[in-house]
């Protein structure tokens, strides 16, 4: 009983400060009474850091000081619980991360960031190959940043492959389709008689740059924002010819141009039409010269609430990602999907499986991708 009555003293004694120091209105004064009850359940609570925020309100009417220092939560998928002592709430307020960072999808989010996966991809050929990949993000301004992506670890397994198995030909010009798998017309002879090769893949880096700066938006719910019309973003990444084994790269410096629009949609989610142009402009002798356009389209809708609970921060993401081969003239279409779980500000795990519309022999047949990402 006596705990329960220091704290009654100390939250008087802090009401107080902020009331003399700060210039609480009447109306807030209620208001923060009300949340009262709520703090005392955790008295050690970073709440208090919320409530200290206030002072720097008063000048604002009560109504929009309140909402500010507890943020409310238009989702799709509300509820009435009371979420007062929600610590992803109290985080997102407290760190004002930008909006756009919540599931590390959205192009217009320019924080630091990083994602590690695994990712396994099955083409039609039977070429099978499994990475650990490594990408991420530094921002220099709101405007730009600095990219990268890797694969330390990767895994090719060809043995089925109809070149490995004649021991003649070379595998496909087209293999995978992505600049991210590897392997493009290797001769049967440069292939390991023991049907698989380890060693680390291609080298990415590029930058990203927005023609519109976009306000910092707090994390702490799926509330859309971003201009009305949409936001453009241009991409430029090099990739290099770091692989170890042949059959683990393309072996040639590959450019890839980009040109993104980002929309918000009126169902909190936004949608992404991102477009490439992979161009190899130096290669080695007997590798396919790379010219082609790629699609990557998507959908990010949220679908539960942001929260400390199982099933909160659920959030889809179909999209899909048409090709066109310009050296081969061949079109390939992929289709697939993220399902991803927003755990707390700054980090997400997420599941990524996809597939090959009627591929052609050397195009993605099967993908699937296990992830995390985290923001500093």
């Amino acid at each position: 009983m006596k705990r329960r009555t220091h704290h009654w003293g100390l939250l008087g004694l802090v009401l107080c400060v902020l009331l003399s120091f700060g210039g609480t209105s009447a109306s807030e004064g209620e208001q923060l009474a009300a949340y009262v009850p709520s703090i005392l359940e955790s008295p050690s609570s970073p709440s208090f850091t919320s409530l200290s925020g206030l002072s720097s309100l008063s000048n604002l009417p009560a109504d929009t000081a309140w909402r500010q220092a507890v943020p409310s939560w238009p989702v799709l998928a509300q509820n009435d619980r009371d979420d007062s002592l929600n610590p992803f709430r109290r985080e997102g307020n407290i760190v004002g991360e930008d909006r756009e960072s919540i599931t590390g999808t959205d192009p217009r989010a320019f924080d630091t960031l990083i994602d590690v996966s695994y990712r396994y991809a099955e083409m039609d050929n039977d070429f099978m190959q499994q990475d650990l990949w490594l990408s991420g993000q530094v921002p220099l301004s709101n405007n730009l940043a600095l990219t990268a992506a890797f694969a330390p670890l990767r895994w090719a397994d060809f043995e089925d492959t109809p070149t490995f198995e004649s021991r003649s030909g070379s595998l496909p010009d087209n293999l995978g389709d992505v600049p991210w798998i590897g392997g493009a017309g290797v001769e049967a002879s440069d292939l390991d008689s023991d049907g698989d090769d380890f060693g680390i893949g291609d080298l990415k880096v590029g930058v990203i740059w927005r023609f519109d700066e976009i306000p910092n938006r707090t994390a702490d719910s799926w509330e859309r924002r971003g201009d009305e019309y949409g936001d453009v973003l241009v991409t430029l990444d090099v990739w290099m010819p770091t692989a170890s084994e042949d059959v683990l790269g393309n072996d040639a410096w590959i450019l890839t141009s980009g040109l993104h629009w980002v929309v918000d949609t009126p169902s909190n989610g936004f949608v992404a039409l991102m477009n490439y142009y992979d161009w190899s402009f130096d290669r080695d002798d007997g590798r396919p010269a790379v010219s082609r356009l790629r699609g990557q389209w998507y959908i990010m809708q949220p679908v539960t609430e942001l929260g400390r609970d199982l099933l909160d921060g659920i959030y889809i993401q179909p999209e899909i990602q048409p090709v066109y081969d310009i050296e081969e003239e061949e079109f390939s279409f992929w289709a697939g999907g993220e399902i991803g779980k927003v755990i707390t500000t700054g980090s997400v795990v997420y599941v990524k499986p996809g597939w090959g519309i009627n591929p052609d022999d050397g195009e993605r047949s099967f993908t699937i991708e296990l992830g995390a990402r985290f923001f500093f």
